[in-house]
């Protein structure tokens, strides 16, 4: 069994972006600082391991950070989650997408408390958020999305309301996908 403290993070940077035209998102603006850096201050305190997911052109050193690079480019997050435990020796991971400028560090400690020995995925909107979640080894072997994980019942789902008790707005769930949502993410900077 781990604890919070021995559960890794893993953000998900190996996207090919086509409808931001092929730019690395995790590199975009936000605060001062990348996207990618802004999740790191967020969330880098409550884990004692860091990996980044992506592809090989994209990697740049970070302290404390180590990089995994894709097999297979543009196969999906599920394929991405499989290389990294093919990597590491983790029982478990959050996962977080690489794209998302608000993770919810209160949110994150909730999912982590709860991720002992399932799969814990969180729903914001009506939908799993399959990219803000924790994933057990033996849970993603044999599926071929993460919204597998989290529709086949193999993942415990947080309800959107009890994720409303750390992050009311659930602004954990927003994602950086096309050049107009940075108006609607940023509205006051952009």
């Amino acid at each position: 069994m781990q604890t919070e403290a021995n559960i890794p993070l893993l953000i998900l940077v190996g996207g090919l972006a086509t409808r931001m035209g092929g730019i690395n998102k995790h590199q975009l603006p936000i605060n001062g600082m990348t996207l990618l850096d802004n999740q790191l201050r967020i969330l880098a305190p409550l884990f004692s391991k860091i990996y980044i997911c992506g592809r090989r052109e994209q990697y740049k050193e970070r302290p404390a950070v180590q990089w995994i690079f894709d097999k297979e480019i543009g196969r999906g997050p599920a394929q991405a989650l499989k290389r990294a435990f093919d990597i590491t020796d983790a029982d478990a991971l959050f996962v977080l997408g690489g794209d998302m400028p608000f993770p919810s560090k209160e949110l994150a400690t909730y999912i982590l408390s709860q991720s002992q020995e399932n799969s814990i995925v969180p729903m914001a909107h009506g939908h799993p958020q399959v990219l803000f979640a924790t994933y057990q080894r033996r849970d993603i072997s044999n599926v071929k999305s993460l919204k597998q994980v989290a529709n086949s019942g193999i993942a415990a789902i947080i309800s959107e309301e009890k994720c409303k008790e750390f992050d009311p707005l659930l602004q954990f769930s927003k994602n950086w996908n096309e050049p107009k949502d940075a108006g609607e993410l940023f509205p006051k900077t952009m």
